[in-house]
Protein backbone atom coordinates (compact mmCIF):
# COMPACT_ATOMS: atom_id res chain seq x y z
CA UNK A 1 0.00 0.00 0.00
CA UNK A 2 2.74 2.45 0.62
CA UNK A 3 4.89 0.39 -2.32
CA UNK A 4 7.11 1.99 -4.79
CA UNK A 5 6.82 0.57 -7.70
CA UNK A 6 9.47 -2.11 -8.58
CA UNK A 7 10.61 -2.04 -5.02
CA UNK A 8 9.56 -3.68 -2.32
CA UNK A 9 9.90 -2.58 1.70
CA UNK A 10 12.27 -5.42 2.76
CA UNK A 11 14.91 -8.07 0.91
CA UNK A 12 16.07 -10.82 3.23
CA UNK A 13 19.44 -11.90 2.95
CA UNK A 14 19.79 -15.82 2.34
CA UNK A 15 21.08 -15.96 6.32
CA UNK A 16 18.16 -14.28 7.37
CA UNK A 17 15.69 -16.23 5.69
CA UNK A 18 17.10 -19.75 6.40
CA UNK A 19 16.85 -18.41 9.94
CA UNK A 20 13.31 -16.67 9.62
CA UNK A 21 11.73 -20.08 8.12
CA UNK A 22 13.38 -22.41 10.19
CA UNK A 23 11.96 -20.18 13.87
CA UNK A 24 8.55 -20.29 11.78
CA UNK A 25 8.19 -23.91 11.43
CA UNK A 26 9.55 -24.60 14.97
CA UNK A 27 7.11 -21.90 16.43
CA UNK A 28 4.34 -22.63 14.30
CA UNK A 29 3.77 -19.16 13.26
CA UNK A 30 2.52 -17.47 10.11
CA UNK A 31 5.62 -15.38 10.04
CA UNK A 32 8.07 -12.65 11.47
CA UNK A 33 5.92 -9.33 11.96
CA UNK A 34 8.24 -5.93 11.81
CA UNK A 35 6.23 -3.30 13.48
CA UNK A 36 7.10 0.10 14.95
CA UNK A 37 7.02 1.45 19.25
CA UNK A 38 8.17 4.48 18.46
CA UNK A 39 9.29 6.85 15.33
CA UNK A 40 11.40 9.33 13.93
CA UNK A 41 15.15 10.15 13.36
CA UNK A 42 15.48 10.70 16.83
CA UNK A 43 14.41 7.62 18.24
CA UNK A 44 12.99 5.09 15.99
CA UNK A 45 12.27 2.11 17.91
CA UNK A 46 10.86 -0.99 15.50
CA UNK A 47 9.55 -4.43 16.92
CA UNK A 48 9.78 -7.97 15.57
CA UNK A 49 7.78 -10.62 16.71
CA UNK A 50 6.66 -13.62 15.46
CA UNK A 51 3.37 -14.07 15.02
CA UNK A 52 0.35 -16.22 14.43
CA UNK A 53 -2.45 -14.40 12.68
CA UNK A 54 -1.72 -12.32 8.95
CA UNK A 55 -2.77 -8.69 9.53
CA UNK A 56 -4.26 -7.79 6.26
CA UNK A 57 -2.88 -4.57 6.27
CA UNK A 58 0.23 -5.87 6.36
CA UNK A 59 2.73 -5.98 3.26
CA UNK A 60 4.26 -9.51 3.07
CA UNK A 61 7.34 -10.52 2.11
CA UNK A 62 8.17 -14.24 1.43
CA UNK A 63 11.24 -15.71 0.18
CA UNK A 64 12.90 -18.97 0.43
CA UNK A 65 10.56 -20.00 2.75
CA UNK A 66 10.46 -17.36 5.33
CA UNK A 67 7.40 -14.53 5.44
CA UNK A 68 8.39 -11.22 7.11
CA UNK A 69 4.88 -9.17 7.78
CA UNK A 70 5.61 -5.16 7.38
CA UNK A 71 3.10 -3.24 9.58
CA UNK A 72 1.64 0.27 7.78
CA UNK A 73 3.51 2.55 9.59
CA UNK A 74 6.85 0.69 9.40
CA UNK A 75 6.57 0.34 5.89
CA UNK A 76 6.81 4.28 5.40
CA UNK A 77 10.18 3.99 6.82
CA UNK A 78 11.59 0.83 5.43
CA UNK A 79 11.54 0.93 1.48
CA UNK A 80 14.58 -1.34 0.40
CA UNK A 81 15.89 -2.06 3.58
CA UNK A 82 17.80 -5.51 4.02
CA UNK A 83 16.80 -7.73 6.71
CA UNK A 84 20.24 -9.53 8.07
CA UNK A 85 20.61 -11.90 11.16
CA UNK A 86 23.50 -12.14 13.41
CA UNK A 87 25.45 -15.19 13.41
CA UNK A 88 24.98 -15.21 17.04
CA UNK A 89 22.37 -17.41 18.51
CA UNK A 90 21.32 -14.59 21.33
CA UNK A 91 21.07 -11.69 19.29
CA UNK A 92 19.11 -10.51 15.57
CA UNK A 93 18.35 -7.70 14.03
CA UNK A 94 18.52 -5.91 10.82
CA UNK A 95 20.11 -3.04 8.63
CA UNK A 96 17.97 0.19 8.58
CA UNK A 97 18.96 3.54 7.20
CA UNK A 98 18.50 6.57 9.11
CA UNK A 99 14.82 6.89 7.96
CA UNK A 100 13.45 10.73 8.72
CA UNK A 101 17.09 12.24 7.76
CA UNK A 102 17.61 12.82 3.75
CA UNK A 103 21.32 12.03 2.86
CA UNK A 104 21.48 9.72 5.69
CA UNK A 105 22.43 6.53 4.21
CA UNK A 106 24.81 4.91 7.28
CA UNK A 107 23.22 1.20 7.77
CA UNK A 108 22.82 -0.07 11.54
CA UNK A 109 23.09 -3.88 12.53
CA UNK A 110 22.32 -4.78 15.81
CA UNK A 111 25.93 -5.15 16.90
CA UNK A 112 26.21 -1.89 16.25
CA UNK A 113 23.87 -0.33 19.13
CA UNK A 114 23.20 -1.03 22.79
CA UNK A 115 22.28 -4.65 23.31
CA UNK A 116 18.88 -5.35 24.69
CA UNK A 117 18.83 -6.21 28.16
CA UNK A 118 20.32 -9.56 28.99
CA UNK A 119 19.14 -12.76 31.22
CA UNK A 120 16.94 -12.03 33.61
CA UNK A 121 17.95 -12.47 37.18
CA UNK A 122 17.71 -16.19 38.22
CA UNK A 123 17.91 -17.55 34.57
CA UNK A 124 20.31 -19.92 33.16
CA UNK A 125 23.16 -19.12 31.45
CA UNK A 126 22.43 -20.11 27.54
CA UNK A 127 25.86 -21.07 27.58
CA UNK A 128 26.18 -23.52 30.06
CA UNK A 129 26.14 -26.84 29.72
CA UNK A 130 22.90 -28.67 28.71
CA UNK A 131 20.75 -25.38 28.47
CA UNK A 132 19.40 -24.88 25.25
CA UNK A 133 19.66 -21.48 22.96
CA UNK A 134 16.74 -19.51 22.48
CA UNK A 135 16.97 -16.39 19.67
CA UNK A 136 15.77 -13.85 21.18
CA UNK A 137 13.96 -10.34 19.10
CA UNK A 138 15.30 -7.32 20.61
CA UNK A 139 14.05 -3.82 19.69
CA UNK A 140 16.09 -1.68 17.63
CA UNK A 141 16.82 1.75 18.21
CA UNK A 142 18.27 4.43 16.14
CA UNK A 143 20.06 7.17 17.75
CA UNK A 144 20.68 10.50 16.54
CA UNK A 145 24.15 10.49 17.94
CA UNK A 146 25.15 8.42 14.34
CA UNK A 147 23.55 10.38 12.07
CA UNK A 148 25.62 13.06 9.90
CA UNK A 149 23.65 15.66 9.85
CA UNK A 150 22.77 15.28 13.55
CA UNK A 151 23.68 19.03 14.17
CA UNK A 152 21.91 21.03 11.38
CA UNK A 153 18.34 18.59 12.43
CA UNK A 154 18.43 18.53 16.03
CA UNK A 155 15.26 16.79 16.92
CA UNK A 156 13.75 18.34 14.12
CA UNK A 157 11.67 16.59 11.55
CA UNK A 158 11.91 17.87 7.51
CA UNK A 159 10.04 21.00 7.15
CA UNK A 160 6.79 20.41 5.30
CA UNK A 161 4.81 22.41 2.48
CA UNK A 162 1.32 20.86 2.38
CA UNK A 163 -1.82 21.56 -0.05
CA UNK A 164 -5.42 21.24 0.86
CA UNK A 165 -7.36 21.12 -2.49
CA UNK A 166 -10.66 20.82 -0.89
CA UNK A 167 -13.41 19.86 -2.68
CA UNK A 168 -11.62 21.37 -6.07
CA UNK A 169 -10.12 19.60 -9.14
CA UNK A 170 -10.74 16.88 -11.31
CA UNK A 171 -8.42 15.06 -13.30
CA UNK A 172 -7.41 17.33 -16.14
CA UNK A 173 -5.93 19.45 -12.77
CA UNK A 174 -3.07 16.41 -12.54
CA UNK A 175 -0.78 18.50 -15.13
CA UNK A 176 -0.39 20.65 -12.10
CA UNK A 177 1.49 18.17 -10.24
CA UNK A 178 3.51 17.44 -13.29
CA UNK A 179 4.36 20.89 -13.39
CA UNK A 180 5.33 21.29 -9.61
CA UNK A 181 7.48 18.51 -9.78
CA UNK A 182 9.33 19.09 -12.76
CA UNK A 183 9.86 22.46 -11.55
CA UNK A 184 10.86 21.48 -7.52
CA UNK A 185 12.48 17.88 -8.08
CA UNK A 186 14.35 17.80 -4.78
CA UNK A 187 13.31 20.87 -2.77
CA UNK A 188 14.76 20.99 0.64
CA UNK A 189 11.54 20.52 2.41
CA UNK A 190 8.40 17.71 2.20
CA UNK A 191 5.93 18.08 -0.55
CA UNK A 192 2.00 16.83 0.37
CA UNK A 193 -1.37 17.60 -1.76
CA UNK A 194 -4.14 16.38 -0.22
CA UNK A 195 -6.77 15.94 -3.30
CA UNK A 196 -10.40 15.14 -3.30
CA UNK A 197 -10.92 11.44 -2.90
CA UNK A 198 -12.07 10.66 -6.34
CA UNK A 199 -7.84 12.04 -7.47
CA UNK A 200 -6.04 9.93 -4.37
CA UNK A 201 -5.17 6.96 -6.26
CA UNK A 202 -4.58 8.92 -9.86
CA UNK A 203 -2.67 11.32 -8.20
CA UNK A 204 -0.35 9.03 -6.16
CA UNK A 205 0.19 7.07 -9.55
CA UNK A 206 2.03 9.97 -11.28
CA UNK A 207 3.45 11.47 -8.18
CA UNK A 208 7.22 10.94 -7.65
CA UNK A 209 9.40 10.51 -5.02
CA UNK A 210 9.42 13.84 -4.27
CA UNK A 211 5.51 14.48 -3.61
CA UNK A 212 3.24 12.97 -1.25
CA UNK A 213 -0.12 12.45 -1.10
CA UNK A 214 -2.63 12.58 1.20
CA UNK A 215 -6.72 12.50 2.30
CA UNK A 216 -8.87 15.54 3.40
CA UNK A 217 -10.80 13.91 5.76
CA UNK A 218 -11.30 9.39 7.30
CA UNK A 219 -13.94 7.94 8.72
CA UNK A 220 -13.38 6.74 12.93
CA UNK A 221 -14.33 3.59 11.63
CA UNK A 222 -12.69 0.67 9.59
CA UNK A 223 -15.83 -0.30 7.62
CA UNK A 224 -19.25 -0.43 7.83
CA UNK A 225 -22.64 1.01 6.66
CA UNK A 226 -21.35 4.80 6.17
CA UNK A 227 -22.53 5.94 3.04
CA UNK A 228 -20.59 8.75 1.91
CA UNK A 229 -17.48 8.14 3.45
CA UNK A 230 -13.87 6.93 3.35
CA UNK A 231 -11.87 4.84 5.90
CA UNK A 232 -8.31 5.40 6.68
CA UNK A 233 -7.16 2.22 4.60
CA UNK A 234 -9.09 3.00 1.85
CA UNK A 235 -7.04 6.47 1.77
CA UNK A 236 -3.98 4.36 2.16
CA UNK A 237 -4.91 1.43 -0.12
CA UNK A 238 -5.03 4.28 -2.90
CA UNK A 239 -1.83 5.63 -2.04
CA UNK A 240 -2.40 8.47 0.32
CA UNK A 241 0.36 8.56 3.41
CA UNK A 242 -1.17 11.58 5.01
CA UNK A 243 -4.67 12.47 5.89
CA UNK A 244 -5.97 15.98 7.06
CA UNK A 245 -7.98 15.82 10.04
CA UNK A 246 -10.51 18.45 12.33
CA UNK A 247 -10.46 21.03 9.71
CA UNK A 248 -12.44 24.29 10.83
CA UNK A 249 -14.38 23.16 7.71
CA UNK A 250 -15.09 19.80 8.91
CA UNK A 251 -15.99 21.63 12.43
CA UNK A 252 -18.21 23.60 11.44
CA UNK A 253 -20.27 22.21 8.23
CA UNK A 254 -20.64 18.89 9.83
CA UNK A 255 -19.97 19.76 13.28
CA UNK A 256 -17.01 17.57 14.33
CA UNK A 257 -15.87 17.36 17.28
CA UNK A 258 -13.00 17.32 18.95
CA UNK A 259 -13.24 13.64 20.15
CA UNK A 260 -14.75 12.78 17.02
CA UNK A 261 -10.90 13.93 15.98
CA UNK A 262 -8.89 12.52 18.76
CA UNK A 263 -10.85 9.21 17.11
CA UNK A 264 -10.39 9.48 13.59
CA UNK A 265 -6.23 10.51 14.34
CA UNK A 266 -5.99 6.78 16.21
CA UNK A 267 -8.01 5.39 12.55
CA UNK A 268 -5.16 7.11 10.80
CA UNK A 269 -2.57 5.52 12.70
CA UNK A 270 -4.05 1.95 12.49
CA UNK A 271 -3.26 2.58 8.76
CA UNK A 272 -0.19 3.81 8.07
CA UNK A 273 -1.25 7.35 8.02
CA UNK A 274 0.06 10.42 9.45
CA UNK A 275 -2.28 12.39 11.06
CA UNK A 276 -2.27 16.61 10.21
CA UNK A 277 -4.48 17.54 12.79
CA UNK A 278 -6.06 21.29 12.32
CA UNK A 279 -6.81 23.61 15.67
CA UNK A 280 -7.82 27.28 14.93
CA UNK A 281 -10.35 30.14 16.53
CA UNK A 282 -12.88 32.21 14.73
CA UNK A 283 -12.99 36.14 14.38
CA UNK A 284 -15.00 36.53 17.60
CA UNK A 285 -12.60 34.57 19.68
CA UNK A 286 -9.97 36.00 18.87
CA UNK A 287 -11.73 39.66 19.47
CA UNK A 288 -12.87 38.13 22.72
CA UNK A 289 -9.05 37.07 23.68
CA UNK A 290 -9.73 33.92 23.83
CA UNK A 291 -7.79 32.57 21.17
CA UNK A 292 -5.33 30.35 23.40
CA UNK A 293 -8.23 29.03 26.07
CA UNK A 294 -9.65 27.74 22.49
CA UNK A 295 -6.89 26.14 20.44
CA UNK A 296 -5.57 24.85 24.11
CA UNK A 297 -8.91 22.74 24.65
CA UNK A 298 -8.85 22.01 20.57
CA UNK A 299 -5.29 20.38 21.09
CA UNK A 300 -5.80 18.66 24.13
CA UNK A 301 -9.49 16.85 23.01
CA UNK A 302 -8.14 16.28 19.61
CA UNK A 303 -4.82 14.66 19.84
CA UNK A 304 -4.25 11.49 21.31
CA UNK A 305 -2.17 10.21 24.00
CA UNK A 306 -0.13 7.83 21.50
CA UNK A 307 0.68 10.81 19.13
CA UNK A 308 4.29 10.91 18.24
CA UNK A 309 6.31 13.73 15.72
CA UNK A 310 6.38 10.70 13.03
CA UNK A 311 3.06 10.16 13.46
CA UNK A 312 1.04 13.54 14.07
CA UNK A 313 1.32 17.14 12.58
CA UNK A 314 0.06 20.14 14.06
CA UNK A 315 -1.65 22.48 11.77
CA UNK A 316 -2.96 26.06 13.05
CA UNK A 317 -5.32 27.58 10.57
CA UNK A 318 -7.12 31.04 12.54
CA UNK A 319 -10.67 30.12 10.80
CA UNK A 320 -10.88 34.22 10.02
CA UNK A 321 -8.14 33.78 7.80
CA UNK A 322 -8.58 30.79 5.59
CA UNK A 323 -9.93 31.75 2.31
CA UNK A 324 -9.85 35.75 2.99
CA UNK A 325 -7.16 37.09 2.04
CA UNK A 326 -6.03 38.52 5.92
CA UNK A 327 -3.46 36.78 7.90
CA UNK A 328 -2.47 37.19 11.00
CA UNK A 329 0.66 39.48 12.23
CA UNK A 330 3.91 37.49 12.65
CA UNK A 331 3.65 38.51 16.59
CA UNK A 332 0.12 36.48 16.59
CA UNK A 333 1.30 33.51 14.50
CA UNK A 334 4.47 33.43 16.72
CA UNK A 335 2.50 33.71 20.21
CA UNK A 336 0.11 30.91 19.14
CA UNK A 337 3.29 28.48 18.07
CA UNK A 338 4.68 28.56 20.98
CA UNK A 339 1.56 28.25 22.89
CA UNK A 340 1.65 24.72 20.94
CA UNK A 341 5.22 23.68 21.33
CA UNK A 342 4.79 24.24 24.77
CA UNK A 343 1.40 22.66 25.22
CA UNK A 344 3.18 19.19 23.55
CA UNK A 345 6.17 19.52 25.45
CA UNK A 346 3.64 19.32 28.82
CA UNK A 347 2.69 15.57 27.24
CA UNK A 348 5.17 14.62 24.90
CA UNK A 349 8.79 13.60 25.51
CA UNK A 350 9.49 14.65 21.77
CA UNK A 351 7.51 17.82 21.70
CA UNK A 352 10.50 19.76 19.82
CA UNK A 353 9.83 17.08 17.02
CA UNK A 354 6.23 17.63 15.84
CA UNK A 355 5.90 19.90 12.95
CA UNK A 356 3.77 22.90 13.43
CA UNK A 357 2.27 24.03 9.95
CA UNK A 358 0.88 27.79 9.76
CA UNK A 359 -2.56 28.00 7.50
CA UNK A 360 -4.71 30.81 6.16
CA UNK A 361 -4.13 32.97 3.17
CA UNK A 362 -0.36 31.60 2.76
CA UNK A 363 1.23 33.01 -0.45
CA UNK A 364 4.25 32.94 -2.30
CA UNK A 365 4.41 36.65 -1.56
CA UNK A 366 4.08 36.74 2.40
CA UNK A 367 5.75 33.02 2.72
CA UNK A 368 8.91 33.67 4.03
CA UNK A 369 8.13 36.19 6.12
CA UNK A 370 5.51 33.72 7.98
CA UNK A 371 8.50 30.85 7.52
CA UNK A 372 11.06 32.75 9.53
CA UNK A 373 8.79 33.03 12.63
CA UNK A 374 9.79 30.52 15.23
CA UNK A 375 8.01 27.18 15.39
CA UNK A 376 6.61 27.41 12.02
CA UNK A 377 7.85 24.47 10.23
CA UNK A 378 5.67 24.67 7.38
CA UNK A 379 2.39 25.41 5.67
CA UNK A 380 -1.01 24.29 5.44
CA UNK A 381 -1.72 25.72 1.84
CA UNK A 382 -5.03 26.45 0.36
CA UNK A 383 -6.33 27.86 -2.73
CA UNK A 384 -2.49 28.76 -3.28
CA UNK A 385 -2.16 24.72 -3.84
CA UNK A 386 -4.16 24.31 -6.66
CA UNK A 387 -1.46 25.93 -9.15
CA UNK A 388 2.57 24.66 -9.66
CA UNK A 389 3.29 28.05 -9.43
CA UNK A 390 1.76 29.44 -6.32
CA UNK A 391 2.39 26.18 -4.64
CA UNK A 392 5.91 26.26 -6.09
CA UNK A 393 7.11 29.32 -4.74
CA UNK A 394 5.40 28.61 -1.18
CA UNK A 395 7.99 25.51 -1.13
CA UNK A 396 11.07 27.31 -2.33
CA UNK A 397 10.25 30.20 0.48
CA UNK A 398 10.39 27.04 2.76
CA UNK A 399 13.29 25.29 1.09
CA UNK A 400 15.21 28.52 1.87
CA UNK A 401 14.03 29.17 5.64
Amino acid sequence: MFSIPGKQAVTLTPAAAKQIARLMQKQGSKGLRIGVKKGGCAGMEYTMDYVSDINPMDETVEQDGARVMIAPMAQMFLFGTEIDYETGLIESGFQVPQSQCRGCLRLRRIDQVPRSRGLRAGRADPGAAGVRRRPRLPRLPQSLNTCPNAKRMGKKMRKLAAGNWKMNGTEADLGEIDALLAAHPSPRCEMLICPPATLVARMAGRAAQGLMVGGQDCHPKTSGAHTGDVSAAMLADAGASHVILGHSERRADHGETDSLVRLKAEAAWGAGLVAIVCVGETEAQRDAGQTLDVIGAQLAGSVPEAATAANTVIAYEPVWAIGTGRTPTTAEIAEVHAFLRARLAERFSDAEGFRLLYGGSVKPSNAAEIFAVPNVDGALVGGASLKAADFGGIVAALSAA
